[in-house]
């Protein structure tokens, strides 16, 4: 199916992407990710005063169908599905028995099916994941549509205006989470309001078919392409965890800080125990935040406090150009914001700061004050 996106990159190309993992022109056209458009001034500027632009086709697409979909995936997951209407939608994590992290996932709820936006080459795992807990009296289907659709992020103060230029009716009073379509050169579009991040924008879902006729259009309405490097470096600044750095199966989603994720108050799920427990008794013991560094260091790297004793681990980082960013787990006793670092015994001199980051809850869940988890 990789030919459907060959349009997409050649027109990228023009529009003078870099790609990574594979050259534009090859037979292996969907895993031909911009990183960059050599144009990194013109897309920060776009993101505070215009809109972006960020292909994120290479993102896994499933779609959830049949009459147990939503109490299925109530079941499977840490949100609550059974309250959710069309138009609307949610995130939400798939986890493990122990409650650790397989995936964040984004589910836009349709009239006749479930719209699942995952982490990229999710979807071997997920559905695997999902089929050993249908059985035969289930109805609900898993449809991997990654190869046959596209996904766009829209970023910036003015994508809502975007969007109406382009077709649709007054995406700018829709609630966060929700979607609605339109039909664009002859095909429908999804737009879901949710960037990705901890800033405005939207989530466009479309047949492969129109990824470049749509990229087009966008673009010739003044959308400015962003890749893979500024997104990655917009996710950091904004505390997001991405699929094997921060959502791994060596965490739980209340150490991600992924509260809006999680449904406290409903019924069983896999790994509900373990989650209800860590809340009921305040149990999180390392939480997601940002780290400002002296210079650039790479995923692994240990933080020592003052004592020399272990304090976290960085666990994503780039050069923003402005200097050295990252995510890191760090121990609740040292998440002070403020609070410096040694950035592992051997280097001597160098140094993190903690930063906050605004996608993740910082209330602590046992505070009288902690925020409204549904």
């Amino acid at each position: 199916m990789a030919e459907l996106f060959n349009a997409l990159r050649t027109l990228q190309g023009t529009q003078n992407a870099v790609f990574g993992n594979s050259d534009a022109s090859s037979s292996d056209a969907f895993t031909a990710t911009p990183l960059t458009y050599d144009n990194d001034a013109d897309a920060k500027a776009a993101l505070s005063q215009g809109t972006v632009i960020v292909d994120r086709t290479h993102w896994t697409r499933l779609e959830v169908t049949g009459d147990d979909r939503l109490s299925f995936l109530h079941n499977q997951t840490t949100q609550d599905f059974k309250t959710r209407q069309p138009g609307q939608g949610c995130l939400a994590v798939v986890v493990t028995a122990a409650a650790r992290i397989i995936d964040l996932t984004f589910a836009a709820i349709a009239s006749d099916s479930v719209l699942m936006l995952a982490s990229p080459e999710m979807g071997d795992r997920l559905a695997s994941w999902f089929d050993r807990y249908i059985f035969p009296m289930d109805r609900v289907t898993f449809t991997d549509h990654t190869n046959t659709s596209a996904t766009f992020t829209l970023l910036g103060s003015t994508s809502h205006a975007t969007l109406e230029q382009l077709g649709f009716s007054d995406v700018g009073d829709m609630a966060p989470y929700d979607h609605q379509s339109a039909t664009i050169n002859g095909y429908t579009v999804r737009a879901i309001a949710y960037s990705g991040l901890a800033r405005p924008g939207y989530t466009l879902w479309t047949d492969a078919e129109n990824a470049a006729p749509l990229w087009k259009a966008l673009t010739d309405i003044g959308a400015v392409p962003a890749g893979e490097t500024l997104w990655d470096i917009w996710r950091i600044e904004d505390g997001v965890p991405k699929q094997d750095n921060e959502l791994t199966d060596s965490y739980n989603p209340l150490e991600a800080g992924l509260w809006q994720a999680v449904s406290i108050n409903k019924g069983c799920y896999i790994g509900q125990e373990i989650i209800a427990r860590l809340n009921t008794y305040d149990g999180v013991q390392q939480c997601l935040y940002g780290v400002q560094l002296d210079s650039l260091q790479p995923p692994g790297t240990k933080l020592i406090n003052a004592k020399g004793d272990r304090a976290g681990t960085i666990t994503s980082s780039q050069n923003t150009g402005d200097g050295a960013i990252a995510l890191a787990y760090i121990r609740r006793k040292q998440c002070e914001v403020g609070a410096s670092f040694a950035v592992t015994a051997e280097q001597t001199g160098e140094t993190g700061t903690i930063a906050d980051i605004p996608f993740s809850v910082r209330s602590n869940p046992a505070d009288k004050d902690k925020p409204q988890l549904d």
